[in-house]
């Protein structure tokens, strides 16, 4: 018998619609502060960590436990994003519990370039050799190694997050934040609220059923192309159509 274990299964209790990761003193009383009102106002609950002062590096509790219990994670990079080593974890738990999930994860770029996470140059390039120094003066040797090896996670999670798609405020709207931050809730609402239709939560064989289908749906073809699913009454047409459109409702 086998148990469905999609990350979107409407048994599934989220406490947040969206989890938004920000570097406060950049943003949090201008654009983030902007976003987060708006999100509230659509009716989308939303993590912000309200904490002004500045904190060390190691996730808390209380923030591990938000991150996964998010629908979605808004990433606001901005120029000192990469400053702060809070930050920088946040985004490797974040990227982390996504590659065990279809959940989105949206890259917003405030005044700063997609091509600097992609490449890890520029402000991104000047944090990450800050951080690097300043470890590398770390007098005991297995601290010093862990402190390395952070290094290299954030890299790998900017890595990862460069290769998703983002939306960038000048390339969008004219640069009009207001503009822009209206796109930002109408992806975010767009994609959070899809709806998961209901099946039965055990089933048998039907990873085998749907297996070639979902090799069709996610072969990245951009031409116009029909399923056709038939066969007798009965046979399990409808449990398999929805089970495939749960499955892959959050790569489109």
């Amino acid at each position: 018998m086998l148990k469905l274990n999609s990350t979107h299964s409407s048994s599934e209790n989220f406490k947040y619609d969206v989890f938004l990761s920000f570097r406060g003193v950049d943003t949090r009383k201008t654009f983030t502060d902007h976003l987060y009102t708006a999100l509230l106002n659509e009716g989308l609950v939303t993590f912000r960590d309200d904490e002004e002062m500045e904190r060390g590096e190691e996730i808390t509790y209380e923030f591990e436990n938000a991150i996964q219990q998010s629908k979605s994670w808004v990433i606001v990079f901005s120029t000192n994003y990469a400053c702060s080593r809070w930050c920088l974890e946040e985004l490797a738990l974040i990227m982390e519990r996504r590659n065990n999930s279809k959940r989105l994860l949206l890259p917003v770029f405030y005044h700063v370039d997609p091509s600097d996470i992609r490449k890890q140059s520029g402000c991104i390039s000047e944090a990450l050799h800050m951080h690097e120094e300043k470890f590398k003066r770390e007098v005991n040797d297995a601290r010093r190694k862990d402190l390395m090896d952070k290094i290299k996670r954030w890299r790998t999670a900017l890595t990862q997050v460069a290769n998703l798609t983002g939306l960038t405020l000048a390339n969008e709207t004219n640069g009009y934040e207001s503009k822009f931050i209206e796109k930002l809730v109408r992806v975010i609402k767009e994609k959070v609220n899809c709806n998961v239709l209901s099946i039965t939560p055990h089933l048998v064989g039907i990873d085998a059923s749907s297996h070639y289908i979902n090799l069709w749906t996610r072969n990245g073809s951009t031409d116009m192309e029909v399923f056709a699913l038939y066969g007798i009454g009965g046979v399990g047409k409808t449990t398999i159509a929805k089970y495939v459109y749960n499955i892959n409702l959050h790569f489109f």
